[in-house]
C-alpha cells in the first residue's frame, strides 16, 4: 500500500506531504481543487510520461516522492523532473530504468482512471486471475513444461528436415567427390613414396651406369678392390707373424671384407631391379599426377584428402540414414505433443 507521498513544483503544487492510513483513503475537493495531480504523481512514480510541462512555473524542476509497504518491506520510489523535460527515476535511493520501475510498480499500485492503465482491463492478466481463483497453479505450470518441451521438439524436427533437404541437395555431389578420391585410391605417404620412385627412374641410366663402375672397381674389374685388398691382407699376415703388433688389423679384415662384399652384392642387384622402361615412367608420372589432382582439389596435403573422404562418406551415411533419425525423432515429437494434450486438457 502507499503510506507517504510527497510532492514538490509539480504543476500547481508547490510543496504537498500526504500520510496514508490502512484501508480506504479518500481525496476531495471541487474541480480545480488538484486531485488530478496527485493521481498524476502516483502515476509519475509508477513510470508514467514525464515533460517540462509538469514542472511548476518558474522552479527548476519537479520531484514526487513516495514510500510503499510491501508485505513488510519498505519500497522508496521517486521521479525527478527538470524544467528541461529530463526525468530521472529511482528506487531506494538508486538511479533505475524505467522499466526497472514499472516492473517494481506492478505489483505496488493500480491505476484506474481516464488515460491510466487498468489490470481489469488488460487482456494478459485475465488468466492468472482465473488461474489463481481456480487453484490451478500447478497444473498451469504443468502446461507451461510440456509445452515448451513439445515446442522444442517442433523446432529440432523442423531443424533436421532442414538438414536433409540441404544435404539431400548435395548428396549427387558428395558422391560425385566420393568417387573421384575412391578411383584413385590413395594410401597414406604415398605421393612422396611415388615421388621417390619417380626420381630413381627419371635417372636410371645414370644409377645403373654408375653401380655398374662401382662394382667393377670393388669386385669384377682387373684392378678390383677385393682382388687388391686379398693381397694387403696376406702381407698384413706376415707381418703379424713377425710383429703382434699387426695383429689387430689383420682380425679387423674379417669385418671388413663381408662389408665390401655385401656392397657388391647390393650395387649389382639394385642396378638389375631399375626398370628403365619408358612405359614404367609414364605410369609413375601418371600416378603421381592424380595424386596432385587430388591434394590440389581437396588437400592440400595427401591426408587431408584421406580424411576428406571420410567425412564425405559419413555424410552420405547420414543421408542414408536420415529417414531413421526423422523416425525417431516424429515419435518423440509426437510424445511430447500428447503430453501436452493431457495437461491442457486437465487445465
Amino acid at each position: 500500500m502507499l503510506r507517504f507521498l510527497a510532492i514538490r513544483n509539480l504543476a500547481v503544487i508547490e510543496r504537498l506531504q500526504l500520510e496514508f492510513e490502512p484501508g480506504l483513503n479518500v481525496l476531495t475537493g471541487e474541480t480545480g481543487a488538484g486531485k488530478s495531480i496527485v493521481v498524476g504523481a502516483v502515476g509519475l512514480l509508477v513510470g508514467g510520461r514525464a515533460s517540462a510541462d509538469l514542472v511548476r512555473t518558474g522552479a527548476d524542476g519537479a520531484t514526487v516522492e513516495g514510500l510503499f509497504d510491501e508485505g513488510g518491506r519498505e519500497v522508496l520510489l521517486r521521479r525527478e523532473i527538470s524544467a528541461q523535460g529530463r526525468s530521472r527515476a529511482f528506487i531506494d535511493g538508486s538511479l533505475a530504468t524505467s522499466a526497472a520501475v514499472r516492473e517494481v510498480s506492478g505489483a505496488l499500485v493500480d491505476l484506474h482512471g481516464q488515460h491510466e492503465h487498468q489490470v481489469l482491463l488488460d487482456p494478459a492478466s485475465h488468466l492468472d486471475l482465473l488461474d489463481r481463483f481456480a487453484g490451478a497453479d500447478g497444473t498451469r505450470s504443468q502446461v507451461a513444461t510440456t509445452f515448451t518441451d513439445w515446442e522444442r521438439a517442433r523446432v529440432e524436427r523442423a531443424r533436421l528436415a532442414e538438414r536433409q533437404r540441404e544435404t539431400a541437395a548435395k548428396a549427387d555431389y558428395l558422391a560425385f567427390q566420393l568417387a573421384e578420391i575412391e578411383k584413385v585410391a590413395p594410401k597414406p605417404g604415398e605421393d612422396e613414396e611415388v615421388a621417390a620412385t619417380r626420381q630413381v627412374l627419371a635417372n636410371a641410366d645414370r644409377l645403373q651406369r654408375l653401380c655398374a663402375e662401382a662394382y667393377d672397381a670393388l669386385y669384377d674389374g682387373d684392378e678390383a678392390a677385393l682382388r687388391a685388398l686379398g693381397q694387403v691382407w696376406r702381407r698384413v699376415a706376415d707381418l703379424a707373424a713377425i710383429d703382434e703388433r699387426f695383429a689387430p688389423h689383420l682380425r679387423a679384415r674379417d669385418a671388413i671384407k663381408p662389408q665390401l662384399e655385401d656392397l657388391a652384392h647390393i650395387l649389382r642387384s639394385y642396378s638389375a631391379g631399375i626398370d628403365a622402361a619408358p612405359e614404367r615412367l609414364q605410369e609413375v608420372e601418371d600416378r603421381l599426377a592424380a595424386l596432385e589432382r587430388l591434394k590440389k582439389k581437396h588437400g592440400p596435403s595427401l591426408a587431408d584428402v584421406l580424411a576428406r573422404a571420410v567425412e564425405l562418406r559419413r555424410s552420405l551415411d547420414e543421408i542414408a540414414h536420415g529417414d531413421e533419425a526423422a523416425g525417431g525423432m516424429d515419435a518423440t515429437l509426437a510424445r511430447a505433443r500428447d503430453a501436452y494434450c493431457l495437461a491442457a486438457g486437465s487445465l
